[in-house]
């Protein structure tokens, strides 16, 4: 039987390193032309370097902040399997519900605010698998395609 199992990749890597290279890059902006520097935060002097590494470190810790946010918010994965499939209940919850092919009772491909979701109607409740939560498109119509015609044949 065909499994399919996703958990989202983590992007922690690329923001940190964006993060810490864009304040490293305003840390030296602000070095060499502190003139430029001066016209874009009037409130820095020239010779204080301080605040230009302030400014850097406040640029990293936000986005430290918005990478914590994210993981907090969104769900961290979801299976389908020949059994069912395992889906995060609610926003900040980390444990997977099961929902047997029984239960389904619709499945609808939606776009909203034009992103294509997967709406699955089920007796314990609706859930909606985003496609950004897809390595590809293919695998995004590949679990839609599996999930209906289960539900539907099997």
């Amino acid at each position: 039987m065909n499994r399919f199992s996703y958990k989202p990749s983590k992007p922690i890597v690329f923001v940190v390193g964006f993060a810490a290279s864009l304040a490293l890059a305003m840390w030296s902006w602000g070095s060499i032309h502190r003139e430029g520097a001066e016209i874009l935060f009037p409130s820095l002097s020239k010779n204080n370097l301080k605040a230009y590494t302030l400014f850097a470190c406040s640029i990293y810790i936000i986005c430290s902040l918005l990478i914590l946010l994210w993981y907090a918010i969104f769900p961290k994965e979801f299976k389908i399997d020949d059994k069912g499939i395992y889906m995060p209940r609610g926003l900040l919850s980390r444990a997977l519900v099961h929902i047997k092919y029984t239960d389904i009772q619709g499945v609808d491909i939606k776009a909203v605010a034009g992103l294509e979701v997967v709406h699955i109607k089920t007796r314990v409740g609706n859930f909606k698998i985003p496609q950004m939560w897809f390595a590809s498109d293919q695998d995004f119509q590949l679990v839609s395609q599996s999930i209906s015609f289960r539900k539907y044949m099997g």
